[in-house]
């Protein structure tokens, strides 16, 4: 299965990475990915992972480490 969290995205780009409605964003991916966690049997592997970065500002596609810089969780 392949999801795209678009919510956080989507918050980023409209309000900007240090807007509060960015942490409302985290919280809620957060929390679906904990019932999707509480799911899985012992068989799944579940990798979490950032398309791309963000300036502060909401912008991505350039060469800074902002824009590049993302994470990866796997449980």
């Amino acid at each position: 299965m392949l999801a795209h969290m678009i919510g956080l995205d989507c918050a980023g780009h409209t309000f900007g990475s240090r807007h509060p409605e960015i942490e409302r964003k985290l919280l809620e991916t957060e929390a679906f990915i904990a019932k999707v966690i509480k799911l899985m049997d012992d068989e799944t592997t579940l990798v979490i992972f950032g398309d791309h970065g963000m300036t502060e500002e909401g912008n991505h596609g350039g060469d800074t480490i902002l824009e590049m810089r993302t994470g990866v969780f796997a449980y």
